[in-house]
């Protein structure tokens, strides 16, 4: 499996997480997403197409 694949698969999962704590948890009052984990190397704008 190619790491595109791999970063599309985890992409619907963490959509599918978000819609649930949204939607099957009541208000919301502060949610916090940290992404940058995301760019191994380089920065966060070299994975802004996986947003």
């Amino acid at each position: 499996m190619k790491l595109v694949d791999n970063a599309a698969l985890m992409k619907e999962q963490c959509y599918a997480q978000f819609k649930e704590l949204t939607i099957r948890y009541g208000q919301i009052d502060i949610l916090s997403y940290d992404g940058g984990w995301q760019a191994h190397t380089g920065t966060d704008a070299d994975v802004a197409w996986f947003c």
